[in-house]
C-alpha cells in the first residue's frame, strides 16, 4: 500500500486589521488556516511556520469628536500584510499532487 502522507512547503500572504499590532497578527493567523485549507490538496495533519516577514505595517489614527467639538479622542487601528513560510504535512487520497 503506497504512503499517502505528503509533506510541503507553501507561502502565503496574510492579512489583519486591529487595535495593536498583536491582535493584527492574531487575526492573520486565523485567515492563515482557512487559506491553507483552501489550498492544499488533502487534509491537513500538522503545519509549522518556517518564517514570517512583514510585508505591510500601516497605522492609521483618526480623531473623533462628539457634536464637533465635544469628548475628542484618537482611535487608533493597525493594518498588518505578512509573508510565512508553512512546512504542512497532509494526507492525499485523491492519489495526485
Amino acid at each position: 500500500m503506497p504512503n499517502i502522507l505528503k509533506e510541503a512547503i507553501f507561502h502565503f500572504t496574510i492579512a489583519g486589521k486591529a487595535k495593536t499590532a498583536e491582535e493584527a497578527l492574531q487575526k492573520a493567523f486565523g485567515t492563515l488556516r482557512k487559506k491553507a485549507f483552501s489550498e492544499v490538496p488533502g487534509s491537513i495533519l500538522y503545519m509549522e511556520p518556517l518564517s514570517l516577514s512583514i510585508v505591510r505595517q500601516r497605522e492609521t489614527k483618526t480623531r473623533e469628536t462628539f457634536l464637533f467639538i465635544l469628548f475628542p479622542r484618537e482611535r487608533k487601528e493597525v493594518d498588518l500584510e505578512v509573508e510565512v513560510e508553512v512546512k504542512v504535512r497532509y494526507a492525499n487520497l485523491g492519489g495526485g499532487d
